[in-house]
């Protein structure tokens, strides 16, 4: 994945929001996804192995999962969270959910979870987006002089 230039620049950090490969789109979480959102994870099979999932999942789950995630990508100088949701460009659809928490610079160690929507399991989807050259880049940046 190579980011596009689709970069905000807060006060102190510069996040790539959007990173691409041939058929996937990596990016924030919007009010869009809903629909996506609950036809991924009202999939018993996908949300039994999600934490904090409810079954089954509904428009308010969703809801409160994307006003989680605005509030989670407000930008901080050491940001240690972030969600980010998986599109197939083709159908712009969203198929995959993305968690990155408690990152540590420090310690070079991140928690997170993904899921899958099952409908498109098994096309190499996950590969794409997370082996070989699939990369996540976060990047901070110099406070901006006065």
């Amino acid at each position: 994945m190579e980011p596009t230039r689709n970069v905000i620049n807060s006060k102190k950090v510069d996040v790539a929001l959007r990173l691409e490969t041939a058929r996937l789109i990596l990016r924030e979480w919007n009010q869009g996804d809903i629909s996506d959102l609950i036809d991924g994870l009202n999939d018993l099979s996908v949300s039994k192995s999600l934490a904090f999932v409810p079954h089954p999942y509904t428009n308010q789950d969703a809801e409160r999962w994307i006003a989680h995630c605005a509030k989670t990508s407000q930008k901080e100088p050491h940001q240690s969270d972030y969600e980010f949701a998986i599109e197939l460009k083709s159908e712009s659809t969203v198929i995959v959910g993305v968690s990155l928490i408690q990152i540590s610079q420090y310690h070079g160690t991140a928690g997170g979870g993904i899921w899958l929507n099952t409908g498109y399991q098994g096309s190499g989807y996950g590969s794409e987006a997370f082996g070989g050259e699939g990369k996540i880049c976060i990047r901070r940046s110099q406070p901006e002089k006065a």
